[in-house]
């Protein structure tokens, strides 16, 4: 490898002379004279992805995105290189040279995949040539992303290229610390260690930090404390690894990071481990916290001292396996968590739920409900307490081993997204008619015999999923469907590789004129029925 290499990156645009294309038709002022009348950041937006490859003996790349993000359906993007790239960004916009000397706008993400900065004999890439060139935009750097992908783990984890990585992204923090305002790391519990905590210390304007795949032993360590110099934090993301939990977790039976108590500007926590096996009272001291999320954790009963969090509107408790198991629902959720009174979404998936305390209808705000994957349960039960939640928009029950729709879930008029797949109804209560402002009803997966019709009555409906029903028959016409007004999807679809669905000569027969009738009523009776 030589000493210096040459990037061809866009920023080098400006300085080479381009050569003339003989085809005017690509370079006169006709063909580019839309492009020239949108601003600078509309630019941007439409080339929303640059590669900035280095010289191919290096057999890698630097991925550096502007800051709309990645490469999404709803973003036209450009991933040129080479000589390709000199030449043709030009040729459809003259004006791209410009925008592309504004490093504050270009080179305000940077998104760096570890996989990407070994060679094909594993040596790390030329450290002092990386830093040459993060260097001139380090001020311009808010946002950086480093992921390390889980299948090439086996590939880059001897002990040089993990020290040579750790040291590289501690270098790293040290040059835009300065500007830093979100750090994501993703799946790299090599690289996060006391060094790279340290160096994170210093970024003063940190506001969003993720830290995902962390050793559990960095978890546990004194090193956390350096999290909490960082005083204009205000959203904190942090996810250990598999890598020597079980041992920490014999030294550690009882564990929560009280260290991040003392960081009372956290708008957002999240904490996922199953060392954390308890919430510790001075997790009051949050005052401003409006989001906790504690799933995949090893909780044993949700903490009284939760309700202090006065401005807490969002607690996520999922997958937290043995939460309710085999307990009485007073028996894991305190009754003083009644004063909640800010909580508008509480998650309970997957938490061992026999049953929905019955103080939860005191939250009146509450207006989102997840409660799907207890199924062990023979049904969970709704309490009628319930009921008394009349902002509850959205309830969640997937999964949950239902026989039949819980009466008290008919009287929540304020309604409007239902979850009842992966169950086993069979039929569905008249009383939910009530709900007239419900217009999602997702019913996939169930052993339903027969369309239930009375859903002809909920005028609001946009969308019914019954995807999987393969028992279901048609026996007569739907055309009281034309009532929905609003509906853009029925879907029926299967999985054929599974379940096929055994339509009779009726059903099908039905369906299709259920499908001529949506045309006749909105002409996309196609697009709306799904099989």
């Amino acid at each position: 490898m030589s000493s210096r290499l040459s990037y061809e990156t866009l920023d080098g645009l400006a300085d080479e002379p381009l050569e003339e294309d003989p085809d005017e038709r690509f370079s006169s002022d006709k063909k580019t004279v839309g492009f020239q009348q949108l601003p600078d950041h509309v630019l941007l937006k439409i080339f929303g992805s640059i590669e900035a490859v280095p010289d191919s003996t290096w057999g890698s790349e630097i991925s550096a995105a502007v800051p709309y993000g990645h490469v999404t359906d709803d973003n036209l993007t450009a991933l040129i290189d080479g000589y390709q790239k000199r030449c043709g960004l030009p040729l459809v916009c003259k004006r791209w040279n410009k925008c592309l000397s504004q490093p504050s706008f270009v080179w305000a993400h940077l998104h760096i995949g570890f996989h990407e900065l070994w060679d094909v004999q594993q040596r790390f890439v030329d450290r002092d040539l990386f830093f040459s060139w993060v260097r001139p935009r380090a001020s311009s750097i808010k946002h950086v992303q480093l992921d390390f992908d889980a299948w090439c783990r086996q590939y880059y984890q001897g002990a040089f290229s993990a020290v040579q990585a750790s040291r590289s992204v501690a270098t790293l923090l040290e040059l835009v610390r300065g500007s830093l305002q979100q750090l994501k790391v993703q799946d790299t519990n090599f690289v996060v260690n006391s060094r790279m905590l340290r160096s994170l210390a210093t970024a003063t304007h940190l506001r969003h930090l993720q830290l995902f795949g962390v050793s559990s032993q960095i978890l546990v360590s004194d090193a956390l404390t350096c999290v909490t110099y960082l005083k204009q934090l205000n959203n904190l993301e942090l996810a250990d690894s598999e890598d020597h939990r079980q041992t920490v977790q014999d030294q550690h039976p009882h564990f929560f990071p009280t260290q991040i108590c003392n960081m009372p500007n956290l708008i957002t926590l999240h904490l996922q481990s199953p060392l954390i096996t308890y919430v510790d009272p001075a997790i009051a001291a949050l005052s401003n916290l409006q989001t906790l999320m504690l799933n995949g954790c090893s909780l044993e009963e949700v903490s009284s001292v939760l309700v202090q969090l006065a401005q807490l509107h969002t607690l996520c408790l999922a997958d937290n396996n043995n939460l309710a198991l085999n307990k009485a629902p007073d028996e894991w959720w305190p009754l003083e968590l009644t004063g909640l009174r800010s909580l508008t979404e509480l998650d309970l998936s997957s938490c061992g739920v026999s049953g929905v305390p019955v103080s939860l209808g005191r939250l009146a705000h509450l207006s989102l409900l997840d409660v799907g994957g207890n199924w062990a349960a023979p049904g969970i039960m709704l309490p009628h307490d319930v009921a008394c939640c009349d902002s509850m928009r959205t309830l969640h029950m997937n999964d949950c081993s239902l026989k039949k729709v819980p009466e008290c879930l008919c009287l929540l008029s304020a309604m409007e997204y239902l979850g009842l797949a992966n169950n086993q109804l069979v039929e569905l209560p008249q009383a939910l008619t009530g709900l007239v402002h419900l217009h999602n009803l997702d019913l996939a997966h169930n052993e339903f015999h027969t369309f239930p019709t009375l859903l002809a009555g909920l005028t609001s409906l946009s969308r019914i999923s019954f995807k999987g029903c393969t028992q279901m028959q048609i026996p007569e016409p739907l055309q009281i469907l034309t009532s929905l007004k609003k509906l853009t999807a029925l879907d029926f679809t299967c999985d054929l590789s599974r379940h096929a669905p055994r339509w009779s000569a009726d059903s099908t027969s039905n369906l299709i004129s259920l499908a001529l009738a949506l045309v006749d009523l909105n002409g996309q009776g196609a697009k709306v029925l799904r099989l």
